[in-house]
């Protein structure tokens, strides 16, 4: 069995998605082939699930040179129309039904597929020294998780993230993927200890798919957030 594996999630060809102003398929082919080819060399087993059933010659070639390490899983959502976050849920469903990489792994690393983490490696090396379900970026009230990049075990989805999912996810009623995994998290905390921060922020490399904005690497942001992360871990750790 895999200690660990990564999953992109994909929407190459996001045709029924509102709000997206990272639409062109081209640009969405590019992000994602350039985050596989900075993922692949690091070793790691790779799923990359796609919900547009789009066709890509140029990711199919690099998955086939690399078929000892990536599984590329594609299908047609049908619930995007709802909203991106139903979209992803139905990517989670695909990959932990159909990929025999998460099917032997324990842990399970979630990327939003376009984006590259520079630091993930780091990431990584910290975690899987530790005993843990499911580690995020939670926000100080608790209330939001950000999901572009978490790593959990894959009961941790089955068992407490996929049930939130089903009962409170809703772009119409503004509450977002992404609150849906602070729900989860909070499921786990209720039954048992398992949830612990990232150890360090991840540094994003790539474009918001919202707005299409770069994101910018900045020495000061950096230092900003490193800072931020720590006293966030403190506090957490050690609660008043």
């Amino acid at each position: 069995m895999n200690k660990i594996c990564l999953l992109l999630t994909a929407s190459v060809n996001p045709q029924n998605t509102d709000g997206l102003k990272r639409n062109s398929v081209l640009d969405r082919e590019s992000d994602y082939y350039n985050a596989l080819v900075f993922y692949v060399k690091h070793g790691i087993p790779i799923v990359f699930c796609d919900n547009s059933m789009f066709y890509s010659e140029k990711i199919t070639a690099l998955c086939n040179l690399n078929s000892n390490c990536i599984e590329y899983i594609s299908f047609l959502s049908k619930e995007s129309y709802l909203g991106r976050g139903h979209g992803e849920k139905e990517i989670f469903d695909y990959a932990h039904k159909n990929s025999e990489i998460i099917k032997n792994s324990e842990f399970v690393v979630k990327l939003t597929g376009r984006l590259i983490v520079e630091n993930i490696d780091k990431i990584i090396q910290n975690l899987i020294k530790k005993d843990f379900m499911v580690s995020a970026n939670i926000s100080r009230n608790l209330s939001y998780s950000d999901s572009r990049f978490f790593v959990y075990k894959k009961e941790f989805y089955l068992d407490y993230f996929e049930p939130m999912l089903k009962k409170f996810l809703s772009d119409e009623r503004r509450f977002y993927f992404e609150f849906c995994l602070a729900r989860g998290i909070h499921n786990l905390m209720a039954h048992q200890n398992g949830f612990i921060l990232l150890p360090f922020y991840p540094k994003y490399i790539g474009r918001n798919g919202t707005t299409d904005k770069k994101y910018k690497k900045a020495f000061i942001k950096e230092i900003k957030y490193k800072i931020y992360q720590r006293i966030k871990i403190y506090f957490f750790n050690h609660p008043i």
